[in-house]
């Protein structure tokens, strides 16, 4: 399926692509180059207005959208936009996959006591004794960071990691390769971030997660060297105490636990996006936008493609045997969500109610990977959690079900 305009209406690209066609020259060998400082933000309102199909999810848009109006010919048209930048996304698509490493630290040795975990795909590897020597461009990057004037140094404590990652792409590498490492990381979060803080002598900002990434993740090619000029760095980033386990914790097990059932489960998808989304929703400083975030990521696992928060209330509260309790907690988040959306005011209680969501996050997340055998669906999560929480409707749903089995049931003749 290619790149289209979207089907609606209120977007029209004409008058973008006239305006960016204005402030385009092309020299005598073809090449484009653009004039102003407008481009930038004409990419960000032709992104809005195209249509990406699922095949583009590796590829880095923007660089799609800046290649196709260089590349559009002989004017820059909807037409020969859309021809250009599928023409793009073709050659992207062709081009043979390499091995990438990325890599990055964290401020927690390996939980399950184990030089490498396999998380999805690949393995994220503990270097404790240190980074392999052949990744000393990494180093230098870090050393380069310290110098630049405000910068925030990365403790030496955190523990260097990398994971090895099959793509097309420079971008797709560092998407991929930082997934999986924020997947484990969000799972590991979800064991080990408290349950609540009370901030008696602080402004109640800064990240609630236990376990963040280092400053900067560079790309390596599998020899050590750079594979990229590009480096990416932390966003909001601030150090964190290491996080380290008690000997007799078991979040080896129960990580492996998790990872192998969630590797079984049929809508296993959703749920890994979900606690990536919770991962970094929580690295989030100020609160209120980490309780937004976090919102949802709550919302795209129990109420995907609809903002129905009655549904939510009902699907989360069904997980407690408290569920009136659950209820009524579940309704103030509510309203404390609209309110926040609503106005611009500092809300005081968003670190509470980001503990709050994240207990009702863990429960869900936990409940559907748990029965990943058994749901064939996340639709089919959903009828369950929908069910009565009344012993005694549910007695009669079987009864007036066992009913209907027998009337739909063939005459044996």
């Amino acid at each position: 399926m290619p790149i289209s305009w979207k089907k609606t209406n209120r977007f029209k690209p004409t008058p973008i692509l006239q305006r960016i066609a204005e402030k385009r020259t092309i020299n005598d060998k073809g090449g484009a180059s653009f004039s102003g400082l407008e481009l930038q933000q004409h990419i960000g309102v032709l992104h809005s207005m195209l249509d990406f199909p699922a095949v583009c999810e590796p590829f880095d848009k923007t660089n799609l959208i800046w290649t196709a109006l260089s590349n559009a010919k002989p004017e820059i048209t909807p037409a020969s936009f859309i021809q250009a930048i599928n023409n793009s996304l073709t050659t992207s698509l062709s081009k043979k996959s390499e091995k990438y490493v990325l890599v990055t630290s964290i401020s927690t040795p390996s939980l399950t006591r184990t030089e490498s975990i396999k998380v999805i795909s690949n393995k994220i590897r503990f270097h404790h004794s240190g980074l392999p020597k052949k990744f000393a461009s990494h180093k230098e990057i870090l050393d380069k960071n310290k110098r630049i004037e405000n910068s925030i140094e990365e403790p030496s404590s955190y523990t260097p990691i990398s994971i090895e990652v099959l793509a097309k792409s420079e971008a797709e590498a560092a998407n991929r390769g930082l997934y999986e490492i924020d997947l484990l990381r969000g799972l590991w979060c979800m064991f080990v971030n408290p349950y609540m803080q009370v901030s008696l002598f602080s402004s109640g900002r800064g990240p609630i997660n236990s376990i963040r990434l280092g400053n900067c993740h560079t790309l390596h090619k599998k020899s050590g060297e750079s594979a990229s000029t590009m480096n990416w760095f932390e966003h909001n980033y601030s150090p964190v105490r290491i996080f380290k386990p008690k000997p007799d914790s078991q979040y080896g097990r129960h990580t492996r636990i998790i990872l192998n059932r969630l590797s079984r489960t049929k809508y296993k998808n959703p749920i890994c996006d979900s606690i990536v989304s919770y991962a970094r929703a929580l690295d989030e400083p100020d609160p209120s936008s980490a309780f937004l975030r976090l919102w949802t990521s709550l919302e795209s696992l129990v109420t995907p493609y609809q903002a129905n928060y009655d549904l939510l209330v009902k699907r989360c509260s069904f997980l407690f045997t408290d569920h009136e309790y659950q209820q009524q907690i579940l309704e103030h988040l509510r309203e404390f969500r609209n309110s926040v959306v609503h106005t611009s005011k500092e809300q005081i209680e968003a670190r509470t109610n980001c503990f709050h969501l994240q207990t009702f996050f863990r429960s869900l997340v936990f409940f559907l990977i748990n029965n990943g055998n058994y749901f064939r669906s996340l639709s089919e999560a959903h009828d369950y959690l929908d069910l009565p929480n009344d012993h005694g409707a549910i007695v009669s749903r079987i009864k007036l079900l066992t009913k209907a089995k027998r009337f739909t049931s063939p005459i044996e003749t």
